[in-house]
């Protein structure tokens, strides 16, 4: 919500339909200067107490040393509905 309320006003938020398709990470497939930048924000979230982290530093950790996936693509069917008209 807080990118919503940042980009848009009241009256383009209305209008617009806003969608959550939520990505995956593979560590080993960036390139060396987003790997660098990567390690760099790793390294910062681990200086942190651990009874300060929040839900998403905690999970970026988690997901550091194996890829993770949470596309789904049945996520996508809402938004086609859209375009085809068969969802207002």
């Amino acid at each position: 919500m807080d990118v919503q309320n940042k980009n848009f006003d009241l009256m383009q938020q209305k209008k617009i339909k806003f969608f959550y398709l939520r990505g995956g990470f593979d560590y080993s497939k960036l390139n060396f200067l987003d790997k660098f930048l990567m390690t760099l924000l790793k390294w910062k979230i681990k200086r942190k107490n651990k009874i300060n982290l929040t839900a998403d530093e905690i999970g970026m950790l988690a997901i550091y040393d194996k890829p993770a996936d949470f596309t789904m693509k049945e996520n996508i069917d809402t938004i086609l509905n859209i375009v085809r008209g068969d969802v207002c």
